[in-house]
């Protein structure tokens, strides 16, 4: 069980904290949240540690029993402690609605009631959906702010920095490999050729690190 050091909720307000466990103060009992890998309160315990409640949702967010029973008859009890839960976010139980602070999320249908503004991934096609919730990965993936989900935007950066880092290693054996032949049949020396096609592979690395300009 991970344990994410958030905040406190102290007379329906939360506190931010540094350096302890997340709790907050119901008058005379202590309850402490415990979250999992992807920030959903999955247990709650006492100032002794016992376990006060756990809490469950299904892939997409909807609250339900460790038994896999939608309908939680402890719910009551569960928003008497906190209103948070799947992801860290506020649930609008009333509603059915997750509160994700840029766009309210409906967790039945895994999809929020208004078109993100964004197209995180534009080669992934799953990102035109602008109305689904973290690409349909929710076991992979969170979304903080109801718009981006930082760890996709993550993801998608470094397969970007992959894919240019391998284009210049391809390019740099593609220059070695042409230039130290011509050099090698040229001059029939291989060292000569060897020094030509180092110097050809690092020119070529380096010109792949500069981006492009263009002269107006």
């Amino acid at each position: 069980m991970k344990t994410l050091l958030k905040y406190v909720l102290c007379q329906d307000r939360y506190i931010e904290i540094l350096g302890t466990l997340p709790f907050f103060y119901i008058p005379d009992k202590t309850r402490y949240l415990h979250y999992d890998n992807l920030g959903s309160i999955d247990t709650i315990t006492d100032g002794q540690g016992n376990i006060v409640e756990r809490m469950a949702y299904t892939a997409f967010g909807e609250r339900r029993k460790g038994d896999w029973r939608v309908s939680d008859p402890l719910l009551p009890i569960i928003l008497a402690l906190t209103n948070r839960g799947f992801t860290g976010h506020e649930h609008i139980d009333e509603m059915g609605l997750i509160h994700m602070n840029g766009r309210a999320y409906d967790p039945q249908i895994g999809r929020f009631l208004s078109a993100d503004p964004y197209i995180q991934a534009p080669y992934n096609t799953q990102s035109y959906n602008r109305y689904s919730y973290v690409m349909n990965n929710p076991l992979k993936y969170t979304d903080p702010d109801g718009y981006r989900s930082l760890a996709l935007i993550a993801a998608t950066i470094t397969k970007a920095i992959v894919v240019n880092v391998t284009n210049i290693f391809v390019q740099m054996a593609i220059a070695y490999a042409v230039t130290y032949s011509v050099t090698y049949i040229e001059t029939g020396s291989a060292k000569a050729a060897q020094s030509a096609g180092l110097s050809a592979a690092l020119f070529m690395g380096i010109g792949g690190l500069i981006p492009n300009s263009k002269n107006n």
